[in-house]
């Protein structure tokens, strides 16, 4: 359970290495003594059996990873919530929004990158966003029910295989709209993959647009932002007080390898090729992990037809403090405590594309990084974990 902040603790014990070696073990113990203090209270750690289900692409992916478990936004208060950040009217959702982007016109044809089902499109498609478009993802029975989905109900999509952690090319466009539905956040090399939708977004008025998560790699929350979310949390009455665990990384490589690998680098990595027109970060670092997954309002969801709003009718006010809250929270630092984000974006064109020295040094760089595997932690830790150091 250090993990919930050993980067700290590690800076510390640097900062310990000048000391006489009694003095630097005596306080180290302190460290970590008080570490655990503050930290220890409703700190657990989700843990499976890793000895008896190893790491292998036969047992990992799994399709109802995607699609089943209680998310946030399964509650018509978050949605409305999400809504109002982004577009200003807690009615109107982010695909109106891209919808308003574009004059009223809807987009030729489109790009979903990690399509999944094809839920996303389609509802673009019923508001008139897009007229076609071209799916892909890399779980094969994703591709078939999309692909049956669209024959039998007519639609204009057309769905591959493609793994885009395989350093397979994008498919050849011209596109101009890019859909990233909460899908780059499982990119590996994900510099290649920006790369390549910038080379296949028509230019200049190609369109790349995304909800997805930025937040900290393997949800690896910084020790302050854990506090946030424990005192959140315990405001809230037992009936929706969720149990909370800390994320631990072994246990998400192997339900998922791919989560939230590198969801840090995605902003970064989309402003080396693209130009940002619109961003509009709409949090989650505290509400998230309290509404997500909670097995009390999973419970009332359950006895509800109506998409969970009767089952917790009672208590409406209490979730919309701690969106609220969440807020709040976000303001002091948009794009770096916002956990999601919406954003359309430009390819840069020609200026865009690295130099060749640069280029190679990237690609360079990603493929040893890659190659260290998933169990490796390989990056320094950014954004979240270093405003742990900035507000002690």
């Amino acid at each position: 359970f250090l993990a919930v902040d050993h980067y700290n603790l590690c800076g510390s014990m640097q900062r310990l290495r000048a000391l006489p070696l009694f003095a630097g073990l005596i306080a180290a113990l302190v460290v970590l003594i008080f570490r655990l203090t503050i930290y220890s209270q409703d700190i657990k750690i989700l843990e499976i059996d890793h000895e008896n289900a190893p790491l292998t692409a036969s047992n990992t992916f799994d399709s109802g990873v995607y699609y089943n478990g209680f998310y946030w936004n399964n509650l018509q208060i978050t949605v409305e919530h999400c809504n109002k950040i982004i577009t200003g009217d807690e009615k109107s959702d982010w695909m109106d929004q891209l919808l308003l982007y574009k004059g009223g016109k809807p987009f030729k044809n489109a790009l979903i990158v990690g399509a999944g089902n094809g839920w996303v499109e389609r509802e673009l498609f019923v508001k008139g966003v897009v007229r076609k478009g071209v799916g892909i993802d890399f779980m094969q029975d994703f591709v078939d029910e999309a692909n049956k989905i669209a024959k039998k109900e007519t639609l204009p999509f057309t769905y591959f295989q493609h793994d885009v952690n395989k350093r397979e090319p994008m498919p050849e466009g011209p596109f101009d709209l890019i859909i990233n539905h909460a899908a780059a956040h499982h990119f590996g090399h994900i510099d290649f993959a920006y790369r390549e939708m910038a080379r296949v977004l028509q230019k200049p008025d190609g369109v790349y647009a995304h909800m997805d998560f930025v937040g900290p790699h393997r949800n690896q929350y910084n020790s302050r932002t854990w506090h946030i979310i424990q005192k959140e949390n315990d405001k809230l009455p037992q009936e929706i007080r969720q149990e909370l665990y800390y994320a631990d990384i072994a246990t998400m490589l192997v339900n998922d390898p791919s989560e939230a690998q590198h969801s840090e680098m995605i902003m970064e990595t989309l402003r080396r090729y693209f130009y940002i027109e619109k961003i509009r970060p709409y949090g989650g670092a505290i509400a998230y992990p309290i509404l997500t997954h909670n097995e009390r309002i999973t419970k009332m969801c359950l006895q509800d037809s109506l998409r969970c709003d009767n089952g917790v009718e009672k208590h409406k006010h209490e979730i919309q403090a701690l969106l609220d809250a969440d807020y709040q929270w976000m303001l002091e630092d948009p794009e770096g405590r916002s956990l999601f984000s919406f954003v359309i974006a430009k390819p840069l064109g020609n200026e865009g594309v690295p130099k060749r020295w640069y280029l190679k040094l990237l690609e360079e760089h990603e493929k040893k990084r890659e190659a260290l595997g998933t169990k490796q932690e390989y990056y320094e830790k950014i954004g979240h974990v270093d405003d742990y150091a900035k507000h002690p």
